[in-house]
């Protein structure tokens, strides 16, 4: 037994001994090391994007689409009032397309990805958005009074109502868009 500590205690201070470097290094010693191996760049894998809970994904929805239909208002009492005043519904045309651009936007740009649930209604909706900015622009494009309650008339309803409607009971929202906003 003690030959066979005294072998395993032989068999450590070798390899040990075989360790170290064959000349000291001092704080000056350069550290050579071969030129001929290059690191192999290990490729890092695509994140995989966290997904919006769907309470958090409701929140975002409302926090975005909310504030351009609360547009709405100043823009429906604009051309309801007797007579229309040029500036007042100009301006509310030109806030209410810019409000819908920005959501557009901003629904395009979550803080993280839409739950599976909700993301092809969300791409619907946006592009929906997206004609009706280009609908308001043609609103807001008018330079007098009559081509403006003109384009009014013509001007289609608004295309995103099915898909908000989706994704807001999809998220358990209030289906109604007003509610939802505290219209």
């Amino acid at each position: 037994m003690k030959k066979f500590g005294l072998v395993v205690s032989l068999a450590c201070a070798v390899a040990l001994a075989g360790c170290g470097s064959p000349q000291p290094q001092s704080a000056t010693t350069p550290i050579s090391t071969p030129s001929s191996a290059s690191p192999t760049p290990t490729p890092t894998p695509t994140p995989t994007p966290t997904v919006l809970t769907d309470q958090a994904a409701g929140k975002y929805f409302l926090d975005t689409i909310c504030p351009a239909n609360k547009l709405l208002i100043p823009l429906e009492a604009a051309f309801a009032t007797k007579p229309i005043d040029f500036d007042t519904a100009h301006s509310a045309t030109a806030a209410y397309r810019d409000g819908l651009a920005a959501a557009a936007k901003a629904l395009t740009a979550p803080p993280l990805a839409w739950p599976q649930t909700v993301k092809p209604d969300v791409d619907s909706f946006v592009n929906a958005l997206y004609a009706d900015v280009s609908d308001n622009e043609t609103l807001a494009q008018q330079t007098t009074l009559a081509n403006l309650i003109d384009a009014w008339h013509k001007q289609p309803n608004a295309q995103g109502g099915a898909q908000a409607a989706a994704i807001r009971i999809k998220l358990g929202l209030p289906s109604d868009a007003k509610a939802s906003c505290g219209m």
